[in-house]
């Protein structure tokens, strides 16, 4: 038989089977390759919607992702420069109208945002629930509670009046997390977004950067309260307003928790440009003065990024009923961080993004964290000097 002309040969079956498995190897390859780059899902219900984006937490974090300006800076005690605190307010902001009770988009996520934030930096996370009568009918408020302990493990807010002798001095800080119903889109970015991703700020400072802290017996415990149902349904009056405070006050006056609590701090309204604040008790004057004194600081080394002053040292004997009223009521001290005058966004659809001042928000932030700090070292007394 002739041979076949050359295009028209078989090969032979060694060098036909190592095509096809060079072939099959680079498919192989192919899908593998296909898999790595193919972009990951969250799974339905198995963590934080995507509108509200979480820090990640490395084991070996490296410098910082500063704010623009503050490359090469090296970040004091009680300092704040990480873009993180940006990024939870943006998030509230986004997720929409937080109004209580509604279950709505906007409060569910920044409830369950707000809570895993905690959870992540290693923050004890429980709740204070409760269904109250409104205007509109019952609803339900869930406040959060995140608790720190410096010392190490140990139980919260004891379940009876005799565990508060195996317990340390209590510090609150606390804010709002919900938003009021408006017949407009209202987000509430003073009122009080901001002051919420200040708290979670002041959660990842302590906890990645524990502070040096004199024991002396003191054993502090820190909660982070982000309060639910704090806005009026329709228009504020003693019963309609503030409900998830009104809850938790009594809730920890039944179990004797309330005697415990050396100073609560509330934050609310901040975030505007033009915004001051004044002292409105006369028992936690020494805490505002003491706030003061770490301003000017703060100022003298460089570290504001504002000129104008925060604290003017200036009392105010009026009252602003807010998330604090219930425990000013059963004789907690407070220090209530609010402006004076109010933002003229104040309850209005311009209290939006636009109106926030990073660098006053900054600011505010790394006062109260240097603030803390301070306490945690020791007790704040009267004629003190800020160290």
């Amino acid at each position: 038989m002739p041979t076949p002309p050359a295009a028209h040969r078989r090969p032979p079956r060694k060098r036909q089977w190592l095509k096809t498995w060079r072939g099959a190897l680079l498919l192989v390859v192919l899908l593998a390759a296909v898999v790595v780059l193919w972009p990951k899902s969250t799974p339905s219900g198995s963590g934080p919607p995507e509108a509200l984006p979480l820090a990640q937490k490395s084991k070996e974090p490296k410098q910082p992702n500063l704010l623009p300006g503050m490359q090469g800076w090296s970040l004091p005690e009680g300092e704040t420069g990480t873009r993180q605190l940006e990024v939870d307010v943006d998030a509230i902001i986004k997720a929409g109208p937080r109004v209580a009770g509604s279950y709505s988009h906007g409060h569910n996520s920044t409830r369950d945002m707000i809570s895993h934030r905690l959870e992540q930096l290693g923050w004890d996370v429980s709740y204070d629930m409760s269904t109250q009568n409104t205007p509109h009918g019952p609803k339900d408020f869930i406040t959060i509670i995140g608790t720190w302990r410096p010392f190490g493990p140990g139980p919260g807010p004891p379940s009876t009046a005799a565990d508060m002798t195996a317990q340390g001095p209590v510090l609150v800080l606390a804010a709002h997390y919900d938003s009021k119903l408006m017949p407009y889109h209202f987000v509430g970015a003073t009122d009080s977004a901001a002051s919420c991703g200040m708290l979670l700020d002041l959660a990842h400072n302590l906890t990645q950067s524990p502070p040096e802290m004199r024991n002396e017996g003191r054993y502090p415990v820190v909660h982070l309260v982000f309060f639910d149902g704090e806005e009026a349904v329709v228009d504020w009056t003693r019963e309609d307003s503030i409900y998830g405070a009104r809850h938790l006050a009594e809730t920890w006056a039944a179990q004797g928790y309330l005697g415990r609590i050396e100073l609560f701090v509330l934050l609310d309204l901040i975030g505007a440009h033009d915004a001051q604040y004044l002292s409105w008790f006369k028992n936690t004057q020494h805490f505002y003065l003491r706030l003061a004194d770490l301003e000017d600081t703060m100022r003298r080394q460089g570290l504001l990024r504002r000129t104008r002053k925060y604290f003017h040292r200036k009392f105010n004997p009026g009252v602003i009923e807010d998330d604090h009223t219930p425990f000013l009521e059963r004789g907690v001290p407070i220090l209530h961080i609010i402006p004076w005058p109010f933002p003229k966004e104040w309850h209005t659809a311009g209290d939006d993004a636009s109106i926030l001042n990073w660098g006053a928000i900054y600011d505010m932030t790394s006062l109260i964290q240097r603030f803390v700090r301070v306490y945690l070292r020791g007790p704040i007394s009267p004629g003190k000097s800020a160290t």
